[in-house]
C-alpha cells in the first residue's frame, strides 16, 4: 500500500546562487559528511541539485516534519542506484515500521527532479 508520495523540482542555478552566496554553509546545512564526500568535480551543482529535491520529495511523500532535510543521508547501493542510507532511523522516527521508501533522481539542463514514494511492504 503507497503511505505517500512526494515530488520536488529544483533549478541548479538556484542552488548555485546559493552556493556562491553561501558555501560551506549551505552544503552542511544540507547535506550530510558522506553525501559531500560524494559530490563530483564536474557536474557539482547538478549532483546538489538532485540531492536537495529528492530530500525535499521524501519530506512531502512522509506528510511529517518529525526531521529535517539534513537527516536524511542520501549514498548509492551496490549498483550505484540512489537510496536513502538511513531509512530504518527515519520512518522509525515516524512511527512507521516495515515500510520502505523509493527514491529517484533525474536532471535534465537547469533541472533536478526528485521522486519519493513511502510504501508500507507489510
Amino acid at each position: 500500500m503507497i503511505l505517500g508520495i512526494g515530488i520536488d523540482i529544483v533549478q541548479a542555478r538556484r542552488i548555485e546562487n546559493l552556493l556562491n552566496k553561501h558555501g560551506e554553509t549551505f552544503l552542511n546545512r544540507i547535506l550530510t559528511e558522506n553525501e559531500i564526500a560524494l559530490i563530483p568535480e564536474k557536474r557539482k551543482t547538478e549532483f546538489i541539485a538532485g540531492r536537495f529535491a529528492v530530500k525535499e520529495a521524501i519530506i512531502k511523500a512522509a506528510g511529517k516534519s518529525t526531521f529535517g532535510i539534513r537527516d536524511i543521508e542520501i549514498l548509492h547501493d551496490a549498483g550505484g542506484k540512489p537510496c536513502v542510507a538511513n531509512e530504518k532511523k527515519l520512518l522509525g522516527s515516524m512511527g512507521i515500521e516495515g515500510a520502505t521508501l523509493h527514491i529517484s533522481i533525474s536532471h535534465d539542463g537547469d533541472v533536478a527532479v526528485g521522486l519519493a514514494i513511502l510504501e508500507n511492504i507489510c
